[in-house]
């Protein structure tokens, strides 16, 4: 914006020292050449018509941002949050056979300084098993606590993304860690797992 308004300054003053010397070429004798007086106004113009773009501009910039408006189900507009934000965190893949809950080695690191505090998250897992149910979790290694509300599970062959419920990240900068589990001590496979922060 400062650029703006110098170069504003700028292009102002260049116009006044234009019209001035358009003045003085009035007062010269007639024997001045048409053409010269011709090149001043075309600039004059270019240089006003450079104004004034730059001046709506300038106003355009300087108007508030409004939120956007959907439709609901019921027909009627509802505002919606036009600076909405999400970010996906991507973890490996993994595999047990193992009826209780195991570490995969899969883990991030999250600081919840870095985000909102309005910051939701959702764990997903693409999950597959050929008998019994496969499960995944988050938990946070760093302080031990399992993240009850994160478990997703599915109990067919074919590969399938399952989404958890909303919850919120623990406080500071936590290391959060997949673990999985098989029900019938069958393979479970994790083909993917995601963490997407919204805020």
């Amino acid at each position: 914006m400062i650029a703006l308004v110098v170069l504003f300054l700028r292009m102002s003053k260049s116009v006044q020292q234009l019209e001035e010397t358009g003045q003085s070429q009035v007062s010269q004798p007639i024997g001045r050449p048409a053409v010269f007086n011709q090149a001043t106004d075309s600039a004059l113009t270019d240089i006003q018509a450079s104004l004034a773009a730059l001046l709506t501009r300038v106003e355009t910039l300087e108007q508030p941002l409004t939120s956007k408006t959907t439709p609901n189900s019921a027909g009627s507009a509802q505002k919606t949050d036009s600076a909405l934000r999400k970010q996906v965190l991507y973890l490996g893949s993994a595999s047990t056979t193992n009826r209780d809950w195991t570490e995969t080695g899969l883990e991030l690191v999250i600081d919840t300084n870095d985000y909102p505090a309005n910051t939701s998250v959702v764990y997903e897992a693409g999950l597959s098993i050929v008998n019994g149910e496969a499960w995944s979790r988050l938990k946070n290694k760093t302080t031990g606590a399992i993240i009850n509300v994160s478990e997703v599970s599915h109990n067919g062959s074919t590969p399938t993304w399952k989404g958890s419920g909303s919850f919120k990240l623990h406080p500071g900068q936590n290391s959060y860690q997949v673990e999985l589990r098989s029900t019938s001590g069958e393979v479970a496979n994790l083909s993917g797992a995601r963490v997407i922060l919204s805020w």
